[in-house]
């Protein structure tokens, strides 16, 4: 792969509609909820040197869940445990700056779930299914830690919630607010010490799906995390045989600032479907050396961001789950995908018994598993089946279970 470089500190653009700041537009086609996480840290109880989280220090948390679709979020609940290293403040959370839980005898409600509703309804009750997040509302959520003390320098503080609802797999919090770089855990870094974090992420340029031939553009996203400025930050990246030196250029990184290093690449003409390309990205920093690393991958044939399921049906003559010439492909079968007992999409098998589903979305961080049902012409619900499904997924008669896909997947031979 050849490789152009482009090292920048980018802004970006601004969702107007919603409060998280530097969020991307979404739109959402058909008829599910579209919800968002993102959960910040800041300093509230300042008692070490200034600026800087200490032990003893209090930190608020900030989780602001927003629905950027048109119709509501049901069922919605919010689970967070308590970090390592630090103290749940007594009576601190509030949902829509209202105590929620209270009291709570010095014990996170969060640990075995909130009800969560946007600030437009009427706060939730408790019990299973009561938290709704309204259309285009938001939801806000607050509660204070304190760091125990003890905890030595360079301690990082890791944390990570969960959004469950009726309509939705679980939703992980994201401390950037961008679903194009995956969920990101919130990190606060204890004392003076310089930390840095790393993202990567991957586009078609042009769009659609990553073929043999294609442009890739690569995104390689580094922040200070930490409270003091960070020295001497150079990146590198495997597929790049450069190593953009930015302290070079522009000189320590302070605390809260990032960079982007920008890349693309042209996949070789003749890599097969299905092929995996994976690339990482280092960053260092400091003296002596500190490293971070992230990784992307893409399949050959997928759409970044999205999952792609391929297969075929045909009368397997012999039971040996091979597609020999000669066997009868079967087209006009039905194919139905699933979830959670809904069904999501369908699609017929082609003349040639070959079927493809794609624009899925990805389910291998704690999404629910995803299910196709084969149904042949004019088959009703009491219509024998044929048949036993054959993938590295369960099988079972004219269906394939537990189907776990990650971003950029295209699965073949179901």
């Amino acid at each position: 792969m050849s490789a152009v470089q482009n090292l920048v500190v980018d802004q970006p653009s601004d969702d107007p509609d919603t409060p998280i700041p530097n969020d991307p537009t979404r739109d959402v086609v058909g008829n599910h909820p579209l919800l968002n996480a993102q959960k910040v840290a800041s300093l509230l109880v300042d008692l070490g040197t200034p600026g800087i989280v200490d032990p003893g220090d209090v930190l608020r948390y900030t989780i602001t869940m927003q629905n950027s679709a048109a119709i509501p979020a049901t069922g919605v609940v919010l689970t967070d445990p308590v970090p390592a290293n630090t103290s749940y403040m007594a009576n601190t959370t509030t949902l829509n700056g209202l105590p929620v839980g209270q009291p709570d005898g010095g014990v996170s409600p969060l640990a075995s779930g909130i009800n969560i509703s946007s600030s437009d309804r009427t706060p939730p009750l408790p019990g299973p299914g009561a938290g709704t997040i309204s259309p285009r509302a938001t939801a806000v959520l607050q509660y204070d830690l304190r760091v125990n003390p003890g905890t030595p320098a360079g301690t990082l503080i890791v944390n990570q919630g969960v959004v469950d609802s009726v309509e939705l797999p679980d939703l992980l919090t994201d401390a950037d607010g961008n679903p194009a770089n995956g969920a990101q855990p919130t990190v606060v870094v204890v004392g003076a010490v310089q930390q840095l974090s790393i993202t990567k992420q991957v586009t078609v340029v042009g769009g659609g799906a990553a073929l043999p031939g294609a442009t890739l553009e690569y995104l390689v996203r580094v922040v200070n995390i930490a409270a003091v400025p960070a020295l001497n930050v150079v990146i590198t990246d495997n597929l790049d045989a450069s190593q953009p030196n930015y302290a070079a250029l522009y000189g320590p990184l302070d605390p809260g600032g990032a960079v982007d290093l920008r890349f693309r690449a042209t996949l070789a003409p003749s890599l097969v479907q299905g092929t995996v390309v994976t690339n990482t990205g280092v960053v260092a920093w400091n003296t002596p050396t500190q490293t971070a690393s992230a990784s992307v991958s893409i399949v050959v044939g997928g759409v970044p961001g999205f999952a792609a399921l391929n297969g075929s049906a045909w009368h397997d003559a012999d039971f040996d789950d091979v597609r020999d010439s000669g066997e009868r492909p079967l087209a006009g079968w039905e194919v139905d995908l699933y979830r959670d007992g809904q069904l999501l999409h369908s699609a017929l098998t082609d003349s040639d018994g070959d079927y493809r589903i794609v624009g899925m979305e990805p389910n291998d961080v704690t999404g629910a598993p995803y299910e196709i049902r084969f149904r042949a012409p004019g088959a009703g619900a009491n219509t024998a089946k044929l048949g036993r499904a054959a993938s590295p997924f369960t099988n079972g008669l004219q269906r394939i279970s537990d189907i776990i896909v990650s971003s950029g997947a295209n699965v073949q031979g179901l």
